[in-house]
């Protein structure tokens, strides 16, 4: 694993103990100036110097989906049990600081939370309030079966099934607007626009509502 500086391409740190077993669309991505990816890396690690953030053993099991909020990361997986099993866990990143032995952290330190994610369908989606124990704020469907997981920017949840993707309210769920794509969205991020990878070939970027 590798990252450069966008501007001039420079190289900034490398990683070589990434699992040659590590499928091409392993699940990663970049969050709060954080690099995460459950399947190539034991830890979070800061994107722009490569040096681990705690927590030290934020993966249990497989993860299916993630994203950083308020200072916490967030995952879905299957926890190390059964792959029926949908386990919801929050937890503490540092509020600061780049190394794993120091830096101020969040006035909950290290803190764990887990929820036992009811059983979904790939046609349907949920949000639960963590900070209220887990309320359900609102449920959706679909008329297809999602390819990837939903994709958080701002107040927006970015959903793509079939040929669509949509944005939704990220408290309400309400639809504010879709988009026809060609393909079957095989891939989703989000910060002001969303980004897709469309099909086999296409990459897709779309400012926000």
């Amino acid at each position: 694993m590798r990252a450069v500086g966008a501007e001039g391409g420079a190289s900034l740190w490398q990683d070589d103990k990434a699992p040659a077993r590590a499928a091409h669309d392993s699940l990663w991505g970049v969050a709060s100036g954080l690099l995460i990816a459950p399947e190539l890396l034991d830890r979070v690690h800061d994107v722009r110097t490569g040096d681990p953030r705690l927590p030290q053993q934020p993966w249990r099991g497989t993860v299916k989906w993630f994203a950083v909020a308020d200072g916490r990361l967030v995952t879905l997986g299957d926890d190390g049990g059964s792959t029926d099993d949908r386990v919801l866990r929050s937890l503490a990143l540092p509020s600061g600081g780049s190394r794993a032995t120091g830096g101020p952290r969040t006035h909950e330190t290290e803190k764990t939370r887990d929820w036992r994610a009811p059983a979904v369908s790939g046609t349907r989606l949920q949000a639960l309030d963590l900070a209220d124990g887990g309320r359900q704020l609102w449920r959706t469907s679909f008329d297809a079966i999602a390819r990837c997981p939903p994709a958080i920017g701002g107040d927006m949840a970015y959903v793509t099934a079939g040929q669509v993707c949509r944005a939704l309210g990220l408290r309400t769920g309400r639809v504010l607007k879709e988009w026809p794509v060609d393909e079957a969205v095989t891939w989703l991020a989000a910060d002001v626009r969303w980004y897709a990878v469309v099909g086999a070939s296409s990459l897709r970027a779309v400012n926000a509502p």
